[in-house]
């Protein structure tokens, strides 16, 4: 589906939307809400939510059905944008699907956001074709030469320039028949640049038969009501020295009343070393970020309902008991805004937005939320949210994170 030089299509693209997106955000937008503490002791951390998109989101669904995003960017607990930065801009890997057809989607989308800007704009992975096409089609093929299947959710790191990460997609036993049966697995990704990322980029099994040669695994499901029990598929990914950090979410399959977070290793997106035990118990949906020099993390606390900060010392320790609660839902709701819905979140309380990621970008921290949708004047929505087409987040918001020192 690509019909010129992919390198020159992006940076014409990426020139005109970041020309676009030059419109700052205006300071009328600023409203800092301090977060509440639920440390228990003086050392505990202090941190501020400063809301950047209270008259519209930075990056919304089309209206033009020729578009990839026309139809959904993101379904609540499952398909969902994720950030990444790269050559100091924060990009969107957007599962997006045009109809509600089987072969309406799931493609993978991409679109770039200038900290600080008001908008974000989309990147057309085929200028030959009328309307923001994908980059990556469903029925592009991999290095098998097999359909590449429905993207779930993407996360990738930028390495010195080279794309890596993590990919949840669907494969099929009958092409993969080491695979047990049809369904999402996780496999790993590899780009040289933002400019040639194509199918090629999936790291697959080179030996369909036998698995060898790539990586396509569900991490755990065990379904032993233990932390193993299932992964849900959301993951985060931060690069120390050599090693690749993925932060994963599993729970206690079939109970499911309790979440782990855990994170497996690797150097290559290969192969993967998976955990013996998990990080913390009783949250979820990791954010993790190095800023001034320490280590942190955003994770949804399951027994307050909310998202906290938590302080680490390592990829792989963070002190639960030092975390703050940040203001995130409580500045969305009841304010009449384009984001005040909460009816898209899989989350337990029913008010918290679900993340697209947390950024560090020139010394500042980002938290981007899904959400919005049932209002026709900013969504193309032509039913309510509670109907179909449109039944997911239509929106991507920004909040800035001060954490005091």
């Amino acid at each position: 589906m690509w019909y010129v030089s992919r390198s020159i299509r992006f940076l014409i693209l990426l020139c005109l939307g970041l020309a676009m997106a030059s419109c700052r955000f205006d300071d009328s937008l600023r409203g800092t809400i301090g977060a509440d503490s639920g440390a228990a002791d003086d050392q505990s951390l202090s941190a501020s939510s400063v809301k950047k998109t209270s008259a519209a989101p930075i990056l919304a669904a089309s209206g033009t059905s020729s578009d990839a995003y026309y139809y959904l960017i993101s379904i609540a607990g499952g398909w969902q944008p994720m950030t990444f930065v790269y050559d100091n801009d924060v990009y969107f890997a957007i599962p997006s699907k045009y109809t509600d057809a089987g072969s309406g989607g799931w493609h993978l989308s991409f679109a770039v956001w200038e900290p600080d800007t008001a908008t974000a704009s989309w990147v057309d992975g085929d200028s030959g074709t009328g309307g923001i096409q994908e980059v990556i089609s469903k029925t592009d093929l991999d290095v098998n030469g097999f359909n590449t299947e429905s993207f779930f959710n993407v996360r990738l790191t930028d390495d010195g320039g080279t794309l890596k990460g993590v990919v949840s997609k669907w494969f099929r036993s009958t092409n993969y028949t080491f695979l047990p049966s049809n369904s999402y697995y996780m496999t790993g990704f590899s780009a040289t640049s933002f400019a040639t990322i194509s199918s090629s980029s999936l790291l697959v099994p080179t030996n369909p038969s036998t698995g060898a040669g790539g990586f396509a695994d569900k991490g755990f499901d065990a379904a032993d009501d233990t932390w193993q029990g299932e992964t849900i598929r959301v993951f985060d990914v931060q690069k120390v020295g050599s090693t690749f950090y993925v932060y994963l979410t599993t729970r206690n399959n079939p109970t499911n009343d309790t979440y782990y977070i855990s994170v497996m290793t690797t150097t290559d997106f290969i192969s993967f070393t998976k955990p013996t035990n998990y990080l913390l118990e009783g949250y979820s949906r990791a954010e993790v970020f190095v800023y001034d020099g320490g280590y942190y993390m955003v994770a949804f606390n399951h027994s307050t309902l909310k998202y906290n900060l938590i302080p680490g010392d390592s990829p792989t320790s963070f002190d639960v008991s030092k975390a703050t609660e940040l203001a995130v839902g409580e500045l969305n709701i009841g304010l009449g805004g384009w984001d005040e819905s909460t009816s898209f979140s899989s989350l337990a309380s029913g008010y918290e937005p679900i993340l697209a990621g947390v950024e560090v970008v020139d010394g500042r921290v980002w938290l981007f939320y899904l959400a919005g949708g049932d209002d026709p004047a900013h969504f193309n929505a032509v039913a309510e949210f509670t109907n179909v087409p449109y039944d997911g987040p239509r929106g991507i918001g920004v909040i800035e994170l001060v954490i005091d020192p």
